[in-house]
């Protein structure tokens, strides 16, 4: 009986499956690579809801006040405010970016969270911190509305308590002074690259009131643009939601900020041709709505 001699794959047998091959790889790298950004995404809207709920349940237990924007002490003289401000808003500091909770070169670490405020509510360091952050080095990636859970002005900050941005403010230390908690925000995930990394105090662009095309649109801070789906906030009712910010502008204004962070360390942005309107509308409408801004705009 004879044995049929077994044929071997030809080379363009092998260069087609091995071309097979490399299309699953990649379409498996794809696919793998979109669902763990999704993850990432899910965690991080995750995050926003366990801090939003940590402020509304601190607002239970406190008489309805909510955190404090701010997490370095007032600037406010007390002879001037008074003591009762000074204690309430240094009393709410969701987190304490100052004395040992920052290390030689002013970054930020975990004793910064566990003192403030938020930590009893929040429970681990963990939610402090975006999935989408590529900075491995911060400890925290969110930032609270410097327009809420303030007693005397934006922030909380003696800059801003003047006659000029004293028209831009409402008292809202208390949830009972938010008229629009659905629609209010209460944190976004923001980027930061001056000082030592650090969101300073609560996350604002400049409230004004008209659209003036002669006046420029004022960025003091910035959400984070890490996600090409938009910048997550939670609003003051719990919800959350994606802004979806579309402006290469904001990119370009980012850009500046971290070029310049390690010089002159600018303190805003000065988008002076309106290049960024379209995002800027997005944040200032979730500022303090119906206040800043008409509740009609949404």
């Amino acid at each position: 009986m004879s044995i049929k001699p077994q044929r071997g794959f030809t080379l363009i047998e092998l260069l087609i499956v091995i071309a097979i091959i490399s299309i699953l790889v990649g379409f498996t790298v794809v696919v793998a690579g979109g669902m763990m950004a999704r993850a990432k995404s899910t965690k991080d809207m995750a995050n926003h809801r366990i801090i939003g709920q940590a402020n509304w349940n601190f607002s239970t237990n406190n008489n309805g006040m909510l955190f404090s924007p701010r997490v370095r002490e007032t600037d406010f003289d007390p002879q001037v405010v008074g003591d009762a401000v000074v204690d309430s808003i240094n009393s709410r500091l969701w987190v304490h970016s100052f004395d040992e909770g920052i290390d030689g070169s002013g970054a930020e670490v975990s004793e910064a969270l566990e003192s403030g405020v938020a930590f009893e509510y929040i429970g681990n360091i963990s939610p402090y911190k975006s999935p989408l952050d590529p900075n491995n080095e911060r400890v925290r990636s969110y930032s609270l509305n410097a327009y809420v859970g303030v007693e005397r002005s934006i922030d909380d900050y003696s800059g801003f308590d003047n006659s000029v941005w004293r028209k831009h403010f409402a008292q809202t230390a208390s949830i009972s002074q938010i008229t629009h908690p659905s629609s209010t925000m209460c944190t976004i995930t923001e980027d930061e690259v001056r000082n030592g990394g650090v969101n300073i105090n609560g996350f604002m662009v400049h409230p004004r009131y008209e659209v003036v095309d002669a006046f420029p649109l004022w960025w003091y801070d910035f959400p984070a643009l890490w996600s090409p789906e938009g910048v997550g906030i939670s609003n003051v009712d719990g919800s959350t939601e994606t802004i979806p910010l579309s402006t290469e502008a904001l990119r370009e204004g980012w850009a500046y900020i971290r070029n310049n962070a390690d010089g002159a360390e600018p303190e805003k942005w000065i988008d002076s041709e309106h290049l960024s309107q379209h995002d800027y509308d997005l944040l200032r409408k979730k500022l303090l709505p119906g206040h800043i801004g008409s509740i009609l705009d949404f």
